[in-house]
């Protein structure tokens, strides 16, 4: 099969891909980044993915590794179904977070209003939506698309700064809690920009398994 998922294995630039619905949390990449524990309140549901409670105080945890060490990748989260408000209780949410005591090397959020990377904004909401995705590179304006398609660009140039933090999936660090509050179905992380063409086949490859 010659998908974007399939090429980007072998070519090696997908660095992490975690498809909950298959009831894991094991790197389907080839690197190794498997999760190394659920947090508290984290559950799988059936084979729609991974559920957080409102008062979830930790995510999917990936230990640090050098792939994941980035100053330019893609990242997408790939909700079941769709985006949805579960939870009033939070303004914002956290998808990925890497983040030490020196600062970012990447914190993806969402909110009702708005899309975040590492204090960058898009104003967009994703409710509703399908497919989430971030073009991001140190030194450069990062991009953002929704379901496959760009929707614009954020509001200022960004800084990566790569660290050993560990990876966090679906909250925030230090047990601060900012839980993703749709079933996540997958996340994956690219480390180059893909191209609008191959956001767009990304796009249509998952959700022909989201069915």
């Amino acid at each position: 099969m010659n998908s974007i998922i399939e090429r980007s294995k072998r070519d090696g630039s997908l660095v992490l891909y975690h498809d909950y619905r298959a009831g894991h949390i094991q790197d389907l990449s080839g690197r190794g980044n498997n999760g190394t524990g659920l947090g508290v309140g984290t559950a799988f549901t059936g084979t729609c993915g991974l559920q957080w409670q409102p008062t979830a105080v930790s995510g999917v945890t990936v230990a640090d590794s050098t792939s994941l060490r980035l100053g330019e990748a893609t990242f997408v989260v790939f909700p079941f179904k769709e985006f949805k408000v579960q939870s009033p209780i939070y303004t914002s949410e956290r998808v990925f977070c890497k983040v030490d005591a020196g600062g970012s090397n990447y914190d993806v959020m969402i909110s009702s209003t708005d899309v975040q990377i590492n204090t960058r904004t898009r104003v967009a909401s994703v409710l509703g939506q399908r497919m989430l995705s971030i073009n991001a590179k140190n030194g450069e304006i990062p991009d953002l698309y929704i379901n496959g398609i760009l929707h614009g660009v954020f509001s200022g140039v960004l800084t990566m700064v790569a660290d050993d933090a560990p990876l966090f999936i679906g909250n925030y660090y230090s047990g601060i809690t900012r839980p993703f509050l749709s079933i996540m179905a997958a996340a994956l992380i690219f480390n180059r920009k893909l191209t609008a063409t191959e956001h767009s086949e990304l796009f249509g490859e998952l959700v022909s398994g989201n069915t």
